[in-house]
């Protein structure tokens, strides 16, 4: 057989398929901590900035915020309380939040991990010192509101368990709102 001869043309592009079914949309909204770090050394609660989630009057919502945090002493803890709008028909949440707990007794360092809940705006939940200063943890805070008359906006609140001695909710803390 002779020498093979040059290809030919592309032949035209065929005709694009359809496209599938979009998907539902999600429900909620996130929020991420993007401004500086908030600190506070008193016991009285703080606003953390940067993690307002907006709520409608006669909604119903679940919620989560992963707060990062440190402490200045091992004998410091966090307290965590969740804010919203005025008279809301429901609230109720529940945290976890990194600590000092020790465990058997035993030397056994335990979980090391607080948990405790809140069924009023500002209802605080406060761990008892951490493992190590100068360490950032992360408290999981979750829950529901059905808010009344009011809308509003959902934030969560912080101090020291001891006065005088700093805790730091860290950038890149989050939240997350589902509705519905």
């Amino acid at each position: 057989a002779g020498a093979q001869g040059p290809a030919g043309a592309d032949g035209a592009q065929g005709p694009i398929g359809p496209t599938g079914p979009a998907g539902a949309a999600w429900p909620g909204a996130t929020v991420r901590k993007t401004s500086a770090d908030d600190a506070t050394t008193g016991t009285a609660l703080v606003n953390a900035t940067g993690l307002d989630l907006d709520l409608a009057a006669y909604t119903t919502y679940s919620f989560d915020y992963y707060i990062l945090f440190q402490t200045a002493a091992t004998t410091t803890g966090l307290s965590l309380a969740v804010n919203g709008p005025t008279s809301p028909t429901l609230i109720s949440y529940t945290a976890q939040v990194p600590s000092a707990l020790v465990g058997n007794g035993g030397g056994d360092p335990g979980t090391g991990l607080y948990s405790d809940w809140g069924t009023a705006l500002d209802d605080q939940i406060t761990a008892t010192g951490v493992q190590a200063a100068n360490t950032t943890y992360v408290a999981h805070v979750s829950g529901v509101i059905r808010t009344g008359a009011t809308a509003g906006t959902l934030r969560p609140r912080f101090r020291s368990e001891v006065n005088g001695s700093a805790v730091t909710i860290k950038t890149y803390s989050w939240g997350a709102l589902y509705s519905g």
